[in-house]
């Protein structure tokens, strides 16, 4: 799927293929995506603490926030190691692609008919066990067995299957349709210039 150079992983002699289930991917990842659950529990804890304690008594706490930037400092260096030598292989992204992916857009289309998200999500779970039970991919499911879940299936059901439209139906700022992830990508370039300035 990817490749990471090893230098930002905790093992490996050469640039290595990465698939999402293996372990080294796991830990390089998990490592920039705990970064903010650290920073903020860590915060959260040193604020508790600080709200019983007298004012005097402060600076002597700062080693919790000085714990933060640590992490912080670190985590951005494995990122920069981690972008810098990220190549991203399409086809094999694109075939590890699986409908099950999508079986919160099949929620979403119900959404879309009126039906409020908590029971389109029930909803869509019984077609997934009802794919499973029949061992095919939820997508072969049939307009009628989908609508053994709900009567509001219909053919145009379809249109759900298309990994493209699933993407780009999230438009709003931090979305990932392509044009927000370019808003995102130039607004962070903007902030980054004045912070250079």
């Amino acid at each position: 799927m990817f490749y990471i150079g090893y230098w930002y992983c905790f093992f490996g002699k050469e640039n290595i293929e990465y698939q999402y289930q293996t372990k080294m991917s796991y830990w390089c990842i998990t490592s920039v995506n705990l970064c903010p659950v650290l920073c903020v529990s860590q915060c959260a804890g040193f604020l508790m603490t600080l709200k019983g304690l007298p004012s005097t008594y402060n600076k002597d706490l700062q080693e919790a926030m000085f714990d933060c930037y640590d992490t912080v400092h670190a985590v951005l260096q494995v990122t920069t190691g981690v972008m810098s030598t990220l190549k991203i292989n399409p086809s094999v992204m694109e075939a590890a692609l699986s409908p099950d992916m999508l079986a919160t857009d099949l929620a979403y289309y119900l959404v879309r008919k009126g039906v409020p998200f908590r029971d389109a999500h029930g909803i869509s779970g019984k077609a997934v066990f009802l794919a499973e039970s029949k061992s095919i991919p939820l997508n072969q499911l049939t307009v009628e067995d989908l609508q053994t879940a709900s009567p509001l299936f219909s053919s145009d059901v379809s249109a759900v299957w298309d990994y493209s439209s699933s993407v780009e139906q999230y438009s709003a700022p931090g979305g990932t349709a392509k044009s927000s992830v370019a808003a995102q990508v130039e607004h962070m370039r903007t902030w980054l210039k004045k912070q250079v300035q």
